[in-house]
């Protein structure tokens, strides 16, 4: 999404002035997500309370997928797939999310779900009871 007509210089307590046009766009589209690294930069409580939720990228993802973990599977798993230069198998795709990226909390969920979907003897999910 493309944010015009913001106050890029608006000051949200203590963010850093230097990260003021972010969380002026945030603001701007709330109620929304900024997904940052760059936690420290932001006041958090004061967005929260402007109706943004700052997220580590990690943290971000592990709400996906807990939302939707066959659907976030799969499209972690098309994902890894267009890597055609690289052509990383699945396990190191996932390793690199890890430890590359600092998904270390999103790449364990994909790693369960096979785990999961393997151990069974239909490799299915077990159905929801009645």
């Amino acid at each position: 999404m493309i944010v015009r007509d913001f106050d890029a210089d608006q000051t949200i307590a203590d963010t850093d002035p230097k990260d003021r046009h972010v969380a002026g766009a945030a603001v701007a589209v709330a109620p929304c997500v900024l997904i940052t690294n760059n936690l420290v930069d932001f006041d958090v409580k004061e967005l929260a309370k402007l109706g943004v939720r700052v997220l580590p990228p990690d943290e971000f993802l592990v709400g996906l997928f807990d939302e939707a973990p066959e659907f976030i599977g799969a499209a972690t798993r098309e994902a890894a797939s267009n890597l055609t230069m690289s052509l990383p198998s699945w396990g190191e795709y996932v390793a690199d999310l890890d430890s590359k990226a600092g998904l270390k909390k999103f790449a364990a969920r994909p790693r369960a779900l096979d785990y999961y979907l393997m151990s069974g003897p239909s490799h299915a999910a077990p159905k929801k009871p009645e």
